[in-house]
Formats: structure tokens, C-alpha cells, sequence
């Protein structure tokens, strides 16, 4: 498994590097967005350091200690994604965390009170989510096979703060259930390694809505399948869809 992900970390550092470099390179670019991209670019240089380091030591670590440390980089590359997906929007943040201005009606830059904030904020994750959602699509249609790059970056990208939207936006841009064809398109290892991640992510979830009681029974059959050494059984969708459907039900009703 540390192996699997210190593989995943290594081909989606390389897909974001080539994306935040083809953004350099976007007509109409500003220097503000430049310096937001150039930013995150020393950063993903960081965490690919942090990656050659648990490679080239590998008698330092114990298999699970790198596994550990991998995923340390992957969370790392899973932020560094989402704020590059948020340059040049509405109440985007830059790579050192300070909050841009925003534009009212009249095209004067104000600065946003908590309730635009709190907007500002839903929008963007409304659309880093249509972005995974498109992008996993790309990924799971990709000629005859899987495109395992876009995929694992994909994975990578997801968090509490997008996991549900991006589902929801992939069911209703095209028509599957987005953990259907992610296990029918994952191999082994993706699986178990992303299968569990987003488990986990959604547990989380389901723990700060205070439904976890409701989803107990899909967790336990979703970690005893994940958990299969040799097989996986691709309908473990069935269960977390399940979860899915229950967690936006109890967000829709807090708002």
C-alpha cells in the first residue's frame, strides 16, 4: 500500500505540475494570479521532496511508517490542488492564504462581509466540484481503458469540503453513480487505497452531521469488503451511495 501511494502521489504531482504550468501560460493571466501559481509550484516542489525523501531511505522507514508519511504528502497535494482549482475566482485565496478582493456590481473591489464570504465560499466549492466531477469523467471514459493519472489525482482532490457536491455534480452531469464507476474502473490497489480514503472522508463527514448512527451498517459492510485480500466487490457501491444520499439529506437540512 505504501507503495501504491507513493506511486499515486508521484503521477499526481506530475499532472498538477503540468496544469498549474499550463495556467502560467492562460491568455489574460494577471500577475496576482502568476504569483498564486508560482507559489504553489515551490510548494508542490516541497511535497515531491518529501516523497524522493521516503523513496531513497527506504531502509529508515517501516512499510507502515511510509505509508503514514506518504499520506501526510498526499493530504498536502490534496489542498495544494484544490486552491490551484480556485485561482481567479470570486473570494479565491491565495497560495499563502490571504483572501483576494471581490468585485460588486459596479466593478469596485470591496471587501466581503461574512455572509458574501460564506457565498463566496459555497460557489467555489461548487466549482472545484463540477471540475473533479468533469475530470473523473474524462478519466473513467479515457479510450477503452482508465486514464490512471487524472484518476489518482481525482482521488486525491476529494476532501470533506467537496466529496458530496462532486458526487451530486457527477450523478446529475452524467447520469452514474460516481462510486459506481469508480469501483467498476479502479484496479486492486486504487480501491483499497482511494476506496478506504473516501470511506473515511465520508465518515467524517457523517460524524460532524451527528448521522453517523444512520450509516453505521453501510460503513461496516463497505470496511469488511475494502478489507478483502484478494477481491473487492465492485456492488460495494450500492453502500456508498448509500451514505452519499444520507449525508446530503441531512446537509440540505441545515441549511
Amino acid at each position: 500500500m505504501a507503495t501504491s501511494n507513493i506511486n499515486s502521489c508521484v503521477n499526481a504531482i506530475k499532472a498538477t505540475r503540468d496544469k498549474l504550468n499550463a495556467m502560467l501560460l492562460k491568455e489574460g493571466i494577471t500577475d496576482a494570479e502568476k504569483d498564486q501559481i508560482n507559489k504553489l509550484l515551490d510548494k508542490l516542489t516541497a511535497i515531491e521532496d518529501e516523497i524522493k525523501e521516503i523513496t531513497e531511505n527506504q531502509n529508515k522507514y517501516t512499510p507502515g511508517e511510509a505509508l503514514e508519511k506518504s499520506r501526510e504528502a498526499q493530504n498536502k497535494l490534496r489542498e495544494l490542488v484544490n486552491e490551484a482549482s480556485q485561482i481567479g475566482t470570486t473570494g479565491a485565496t491565495d497560495a499563502t492564504g490571504t483572501g483576494t478582493e471581490t468585485e460588486n456590481a459596479t466593478g469596485t473591489a470591496t471587501e466581503t462581509g461574512a455572509s458574501t464570504e460564506t457565498q463566496g465560499a459555497t460557489a467555489n466549492n461548487k466549482k472545484v466540484a463540477r471540475i473533479i466531477a468533469d475530470n473523473f469523467h474524462d478519466a473513467v471514459t479515457y479510450l477503452w481503458g482508465t486514464d490512471d493519472e487524472k484518476f489518482d489525482a481525482v482521488c486525491e482532490a476529494l476532501d470533506e469540503d467537496n466529496i458530496i457536491d462532486t458526487m451530486n455534480q457527477y450523478k446529475s452531469s452524467y447520469g452514474n453513480s460516481f462510486m459506481e464507476d469508480f469501483m467498476w474502473d479502479a484496479d486492486y490497489d486504487q480501491k483499497r487505497t482511494y476506496g478506504k480514503q473516501i470511506a473515511r472522508i465520508l465518515r467524517d463527514k457523517a460524524t460532524e452531521l451527528g448521522i453517523m448512527d444512520k450509516c453505521e451498517d453501510d460503513f461496516a459492510k463497505i470496511f469488511k469488503e475494502l478489507d478483502c485480500k484478494f477481491w473487492i466487490n465492485n456492488d460495494i457501491f450500492q453502500e456508498f451511495d448509500n451514505v452519499v444520499a444520507k449525508i446530503t439529506k441531512a446537509q440540505r437540512a441545515q441549511e
